[in-house]
């Protein structure tokens, strides 16, 4: 691989972690936390202590620049890092240094590519156990459709339902909130943001369903025509994976987007399976 596609992550996905940069920028931040900090105060204390020795022998030479250059060098170091921070946080992330940056901080962005498409690039979640995981999202399998944010494109693809669900992403949660699946997004809990991505795909049994995954999971298993159990195997983006008290959509690459709880609102996280664990589902109808 040439070394300019390292200088471009919109070329390769994964390169910020393929050559681990993102490794690197972890360290720098964790490095720049250290500096920015730690110096500061060392400065500080050297500066007070010549300042007090100054103020009993008046007669030391160049006492008070050497004092002022120590105060000034402080808020030089503390103020850099920060700087760097501020600068590359708000960058772009078509810029690579920029988009390795947010992702060493575990920052969830959204990368517009060529096709007009907002690629979710690379997530760092935690999933219902508690458990940090972070996985790269397949650019080149679900996010090529020019599907921008605010479709109301109603195509039933496994790829449009999948792309129209994660741009949600950081939205908020609900409990008993209801939500049609257009826009405006409406907070929502977990059953109302599964039926809602599939409302807005205009599947009328899955829109019809029952609020409650209780409910839910009655009315499917009474309803043939609804949804097919599915195995793992078989587990393929936009399937549905159902939990006793929870639901969510599956997207590939053992991830899964939901509705997760008030603290963490709509996010993407680890598929999971748990004591409460009921299956893997495909709605019918879906391509």
């Amino acid at each position: 691989m040439e070394f300019f596609q390292i200088l471009d992550c919109s070329t390769l996905g994964t390169c910020c972690t393929d050559y681990g940069v993102v490794g690197i920028l972890s360290v720098t931040k964790m490095v720049f936390d250290l500096i920015q900090f730690v110096v500061p105060i060392i400065l500080i204390v050297a500066g007070t202590i010549q300042f007090v020795q100054l103020t009993i022998n008046p007669e030391l030479k160049d006492g008070f620049r050497r004092v002022l250059n120590k105060f000034m060098a402080a808020v030089i170091v503390f103020l850099l890092p920060a700087l760097v921070d501020l600068i590359l946080t708000a960058t772009s992330s078509n810029f690579s240094v920029a988009a390795c940056w947010k992702e060493a901080r575990g920052i969830a962005i959204a990368t517009p590519t060529g096709g007009g498409v907002f690629m979710p690039s690379k997530y760092i979640q935690t999933d219902e156990d508690g458990n940090k995981n972070s996985a790269w999202l397949d650019p080149n399998t679900y996010y090529t459709k020019t599907t921008k944010k605010g479709s109301t494109s109603t195509t039933a693809t496994r790829q449009n339902i999948v792309n129209y669900a994660l741009q949600f992403v950081g939205e908020d949660y609900k409990y008993g909130g209801r939500w049609s699946g257009d826009l405006p997004y409406v907070p929502t809990d977990c059953i109302g943001f599964v039926k809602g991505i599939y409302s807005h795909f205009k599947f009328t049994k899955m829109k019809n369903a029952p609020n409650g995954t209780q409910l839910f999971y009655k009315y499917i298993n009474s309803h043939p025509g609804v949804v097919t159990k599915i195995s793992e195997s078989e587990l393929k983006p936009a399937d549905i994976v159902l939990w006793k008290g929870h639901i969510a959509l599956y997207i590939g690459n053992g991830q899964i987007v939901h509705a997760a709880g008030k603290k963490k609102g709509v996010k993407v996280g680890k598929l999971y399976k748990g004591d409460t664990f009921r299956g893997f589902y495909r709605v019918n109808g879906v391509e």
